[in-house]
C-alpha cells in the first residue's frame, strides 16, 4: 500500500474537513486509497458536481514523488483538461494517462496520455466525448531505471462530473 503525505490548501469555499484519522492540523500520512476515497467523499457534495474549482491537494509528498492535484475553472462545458506541469529544473520523463474504463484497479480502454520531458515543462489535452465517462482513471508515471517507468499512483474519476474543469497535476519534486 502505498502512502501519500496529504496536505490541504483549502478550497474557494474555504478549509475542507482533514483528512480521516486526523485531529489537529491539516496534515496525515494516509494510504493512496484512502485519499482517493477522501476526494471522493469530500471534494464534492455530489458526484454530479465533481471536484470543486479552487480544490488543491498534496497526494504524494515524500522524496522523488511531491505532487500537487489542483482543480481549475476551464469555462468549456463539454470537455474536461488534464494537465500535466513540472517544476523547471525537473528533465526526467513524466506521464499522465486518462483510461475512460477502470478494470482490475487498472486503467482499461483507449489510453489518452500527456508527457513533459526534458524541456517540456507543461502539457495540456482537452478531453471530449466519447472518452468523458463515469468511470475513469488518470494514472501517473515517471522515469525509472534501465529505461522503465516508476508508477506514481492513480486516481479514479468521474469525468462526466467533472466537465467544465481542468484537473492538473503538478509534479513539485523528483
Amino acid at each position: 500500500m502505498t502512502s501519500i503525505h496529504a496536505r490541504q490548501t483549502g478550497t474557494s469555499s474555504g478549509q475542507m474537513e482533514s483528512p480521516p484519522g486526523e485531529d489537529t492540523g491539516n496534515d496525515a500520512v494516509i494510504s493512496a486509497e484512502a485519499a482517493a476515497q477522501y476526494v471522493t467523499q469530500n471534494a464534492s457534495a455530489t458526484a454530479a458536481e465533481g471536484l470543486p474549482r479552487g480544490f488543491s491537494f498534496m497526494i504524494r509528498d515524500e522524496p522523488g514523488y511531491r505532487i500537487r492535484l489542483s482543480v481549475e475553472d476551464l469555462g468549456a462545458q463539454d470537455a474536461m483538461e488534464i494537465v500535466l506541469r513540472t517544476a523547471e529544473y525537473i528533465t526526467w520523463w513524466k506521464s499522465l494517462s486518462y483510461f475512460p474504463h477502470v478494470q482490475g484497479g487498472r486503467g482499461y480502454g483507449p489510453e489518452i496520455r500527456i508527457e513533459t520531458k526534458n524541456r517540456v515543462h507543461e502539457a495540456r489535452q482537452l478531453l471530449y466525448l466519447p472518452d468523458i465517462t463515469r468511470y475513469g482513471i488518470l494514472e501517473l508515471w515517471k522515469g525509472g531505471i534501465g529505461g522503465f517507468g516508476a508508477f506514481a499512483g492513480s486516481l479514479a474519476i468521474d469525468a462526466a462530473a467533472n466537465t467544465g474543469s481542468s484537473v492538473m497535476f503538478e509534479w513539485l519534486e523528483d
